[in-house]
């Protein structure tokens, strides 16, 4: 299928899905964010068990596209095109089979650091810089993020981040548990290889195993974990 919005490229080992509006530092307008969603459901049948998302050009994303705002939405393709289409891509995100990496860079801003706490590795370059301005900017919080920030930030934190809309840097990003690593711009793309690469020698049909079940311990109470102990502990006597 051609995008306009994103790029979609596949490796033997890993698919890349890139946000392709660099002279809009990747900004996502509605089309763009349709695009995004079809490709994620056209991918979740891919056989690569590896997904990386980046950003082409300087950022990764600084969320909504603003010029599209002040042009204006009518009340429907804002809620069926705009609003629905953004969380159908946090739920293929967040219920996705594949490991996701994150690559970040540039600016990571509102929608972009909501789609980026989808993934299960986030990757930083030294430059990156965060912020989350739903509130200044009179937006609501999409992508399941009063959900993913507390898990990311717990509720003090996440308040904070919201209503003071302050930019943080990569440092404290990592501090938040935003970031698994920082590395130099240049190193970037070498990092992102070391850990498909690490990636890529475990068994699929484990990482996927593991993968669902730490998603499902987040929302489940504890004896039902012990029982998915059980049922991940069964299959892997029987995979043996």
């Amino acid at each position: 299928m051609e995008y306009k919005y994103i790029k979609v490229i596949e490796y033997s080992k890993h698919i890349e899905l890139v946000f392709n509006r660099p002279e809009s530092l990747n900004a996502m307008c509605t089309p763009m964010l349709v695009e995004i969603a079809s490709a994620l459901a056209d991918l979740s049948q891919a056989e690569q068990t590896i997904l990386v998302m980046k950003g082409e050009g300087r950022a990764f994303c600084v969320g909504a596209d603003l010029k599209e705002r002040k042009q204006g939405l009518s009340f429907e393709t804002y809620m069926m095109e705009r609003i629905l289409t953004m969380q159908k891509i946090a739920s293929l995100l967040r219920n996705s089979h594949k490991l996701i990496i994150a690559v970040l860079k540039g600016h990571v801003i509102g929608g972009g650091v909501l789609v980026s706490l989808h993934a299960d590795f986030r990757i930083a370059a030294e430059n990156t810089v965060f912020r989350v301005p739903e509130l200044e900017v009179g937006s609501t919080l999409l992508c399941g993020g009063y959900k993913t920030m507390i898990e990311a930030f717990g509720l003090a934190k996440t308040k904070e981040l919201l209503f003071l809309c302050e930019s943080f840097s990569v440092e404290e990003a990592k501090q938040y548990n935003l970031v698994n690593t920082i590395v130099p711009s240049e190193k970037l793309d070498e990092t992102v290889t070391q850990y498909i690469d690490k990636l890529s020698r475990i068994s699929p049909a484990m990482l996927t195993l593991y993968k669902e079940l730490l998603n499902h311990a987040l929302d489940s109470r504890f004896d039902e974990v012990l029982s998915l102990e059980f049922v991940d502990a069964a299959i892997n006597k029987h995979n043996k």
